[in-house]
């Protein structure tokens, strides 16, 4: 049996711990949604008195980056992981950060940039679907961020683009 705590901060994000999963769920009334464990409870855990003090301080985290995130999910839990870790010190052992967002934002970024590339070269989808060899319905669904597509065709749509793909740390783009 779960028993979740709500609370609400500001009007703008609540939280709720599972006691069970001693899980955060940080969520935003804009339909951000973040979480925070603790991977290695053995080293500390949340204590039960200080679930109200964490979760504030985790709606605070989250709202202050998420205000200068500009929408970019990624960033939001880059920026609260490195604060948990290097400039506060909770007792609470290794504490993970995620968003069930992250892939669907990345998924747009790429699209976007896909987009992009094939709009400079005045390239319709239908021929860049054509010349990586897939479905013209689905550049269209990439281009969106709707289409969840694999390595090797992204591979593929990025050589007829004349791109490639590379992994970029978020502390590069985030400086």
């Amino acid at each position: 049996m779960r028993h979740i705590i709500n609370y609400k901060f500001k009007n703008m994000f609540k939280y709720e711990f599972d006691k069970e999963e001693r899980t955060f769920h940080i969520t935003s009334d804009e339909g951000d949604s973040f979480y925070v464990k603790n991977k290695i409870p053995q080293m500390g855990d949340f204590p039960d008195d200080k679930i109200d003090e964490y979760g504030n301080f985790f709606c605070k985290l989250f709202s202050e980056y998420c205000l200068k995130s500009d929408g970019d999910t990624s960033f939001v839990v880059y920026k609260v992981f490195i604060d948990l870790h290097f400039y506060h010190n909770l007792g609470c052992g290794f504490l993970t950060v995620w968003s069930d967002n992250m892939a669907q934002d990345e998924r747009k970024r790429i699209g976007q940039q896909i987009k992009e590339l094939r709009l400079k070269k005045n390239m319709e989808a239908k021929e860049l679907a054509k010349r990586a060899g897939i479905d013209a319905s689905n550049i269209s669904k990439i281009e969106q961020g709707k289409y969840s597509v694999g390595f090797d065709i992204l591979t593929k749509v990025a050589w007829e683009l004349e791109a490639r793909l590379e992994l970029v740390p978020l502390k590069d783009k985030l400086n």
